[in-house]
C-alpha cells in the first residue's frame, strides 16, 4: 500500500510504501532515504513507532477487558450462593 505523507519541515509530500501483511513501512521517497540507502528514514521510523504504540495499546485494552471479565465472573460466583 502506498500513502502520501507530509514533510515535517516543509509543505512537500512523499510516498510511503507500507507492507500490508506486516504493517511496516518499507520505502519512502524523501530525500533522506536517497542520501542514506539501506537505512530507515524519519518518516519510516515514525510510522513504525506509531504502529508499535497502537499494538501495545490494543494489548493493554485486551488485558483490561480480560481482567474485567474475570472480576465479574468472580463476583458472580461469590454472590451466587447468597
Amino acid at each position: 500500500m502506498v500513502t502520501a505523507i507530509k514533510s515535517f519541515t516543509s509543505e512537500k509530500t512523499y510516498d510511503l510504501t507500507i507492507n500490508e501483511k506486516t504493517g511496516v513501512a518499507e520505502d519512502c521517497q524523501c530525500n533522506s532515504r536517497h542520501f542514506h540507502p539501506g537505512k530507515a528514514c524519519k518518516h519510516q521510523r515514525e510510522f513504525n513507532g506509531e504502529v508499535q504504540r497502537a499494538a501495545r495499546f490494543l494489548l493493554a485494552v485486551r488485558a483490561v477487558r480480560e481482567m474485567e471479565y474475570q472480576w465479574k465472573a468472580n463476583r458472580e460466583m461469590a454472590f451466587s450462593g447468597l
